[in-house]
């Protein structure tokens, strides 16, 4: 039994495995499953939703052993459990279904990378994702096809005020959350949907959010079909060379806007946190008039690239996107945003070689390689469950005498934000 159908993205193993199992578990009425997990566990944060679309009502336990201090604790939510189910009626077997959840769930799936039928939707809708979001659209219209057949391109607008999120069971990544609340406030009934939305192989959590937020929308009756596109595949098509220096345009059009003030922050972390312009004005407050700098994608998406594609066959296209970014070093905007290839690569090295996939190699190495004659500081914004953060956590403290410049490492959720004394810290 697979879940490759309805979780064709899905990179963890233990998550395959978890998926499957509750597949044969909804095979039998009689069977109720018990999902034990802890609350750091960032995978968790997409599977507990997984989880729960698969059971569609049926009950189950789940149950965090880290928030227990004794076996008290457990065994009173087992038996409570139990009492739960003595009016359930157990019946024999029930027929096995597949496809009753996850991206079957989600009105439709397009394939990745196959054309669609677009006289079946009546609009294109692209997430926010700030000064990237141009970038998206036109990979968008050309994914798509671009003709006259194209439906009209909405573009979903950052949140304008703060919001509860009753999406939320208890560890989500707070990036997820703002990304879903923008989809809701813009997405009306009635109206058919393909929303063209980048993910990547993992290993981090945000590989995740496009079907998230898709199987959610699904659920509260919108219409709305995913067409997934892999970061790592930019590399392989005919325009790649286009698609990196519109990054870094981007990157520098913004640069030019903000980084011109008192004194100059560099704002890295996790790239959704730093993508995200809500995220960036209800956190960033304090720091008034001083300016800032965001953490380059184009960069980081080569860090990653260079890492884990060895292939000959993209090896030369890797030397043109190399090339472009050693160019844009030369710019006056450049010369804030980027490092020298070399100079991250071994500043990562030895570093965090068991993490592919998350970023973290690059977020330790591009703090590392920061000038302290053009940074007074830098500011780390991150999802409070961000496993990389944990991770990156440790590290950072252990070299932070090391380093060049000095730091603050801020925890996101939808109740916390950055606040004066986070950054008075620095």
């Amino acid at each position: 039994m697979h879940v490759e159908h309805d979780y064709p993205d899905l990179y963890w193993p233990f998550g395959q495995h978890i998926l499957t199992g509750l597949k044969l578990v909804k095979a039998h009425k009689n069977m109720y499953p018990i999902y034990i997990t802890n609350h750091g566990c960032g995978p968790d944060t997409a599977i507990q939703h997984f989880f729960q679309n698969e059971m569609q009502g049926r009950e189950y336990l789940h149950l965090e052993v880290d928030e227990h201090t004794s076996k008290v604790g457990v065994i009173t939510r087992l038996e409570a459990f139990l009492y739960s189910l003595q009016s359930q009626e157990a019946v024999g077997a029930d027929k096995l279904r597949y496809g009753s959840g996850g991206c079957a769930g989600c009105t439709s799936c397009a394939d990745n990378g196959k054309q669609i039928d677009l006289t079946h939707f009546d609009s294109v809708l692209v997430p926010d994702y700030g000064v990237y979001s141009d970038v998206i659209e036109k990979y968008a219209r050309k994914e798509l096809g671009n003709t006259s057949a194209m439906p009209e391109i909405v573009r979903v607008q950052p949140l304008k005020e703060h919001r509860t999120f009753d999406y939320a069971m208890n560890k989500e990544y707070y990036s997820m959350l703002i990304m879903l609340e923008e989809l809701r406030c813009t997405v009306k009934k009635g109206v058919r949907y393909v929303m063209v939305a980048p993910i990547d192989e993992g290993s981090e959590v945000f590989g995740q959010y496009a079907l998230l937020c898709t199987q959610e929308l699904t659920r509260l009756g919108y219409d709305v079909t995913l067409r997934p596109f892999y970061l790592e595949d930019i590399i392989r098509r005919e325009d790649h060379q286009a698609v990196y220096a519109d990054l870094l345009e981007a990157e520098a059009a913004q640069c030019r806007q903000q980084a011109s003030g008192g004194r100059r922050f560099f704002v890295m972390g996790e790239p959704m946190c730093i993508i995200k312009p809500y995220i960036l004005q209800r956190n960033l407050k304090t720091v008034g008039e001083d300016a800032v700098v965001l953490m380059p994608l184009s960069e980081m998406l080569l860090f990653h690239m260079l890492e884990i594609d060895r292939k000959q066959e993209i090896r030369r296209q890797l030397q043109t996107w190399q090339a472009l970014h050693d160019a844009a070093m030369n710019t006056p905007e450049g010369k804030l945003l980027y490092s020298a290839m070399d100079a991250l690569r071994g500043a990562a090295a030895g570093k965090l070689d068991f993490c592919v996939g998350d970023s973290g190699k690059y977020r330790f190495a591009k703090l590392a390689c920061l000038s302290k004659d053009d940074f007074s500081a830098a500011i780390l914004l991150n999802s409070a469950e961000e496993n990389t953060a944990i991770i990156l956590k440790q590290l950072l403290e252990a070299y932070r005498k090391e380093l060049p410049v000095p730091f603050v490492q801020i925890d996101l959720d939808y109740e916390h934000v950055a606040a004066k004394e986070d950054l008075e810290l620095i």
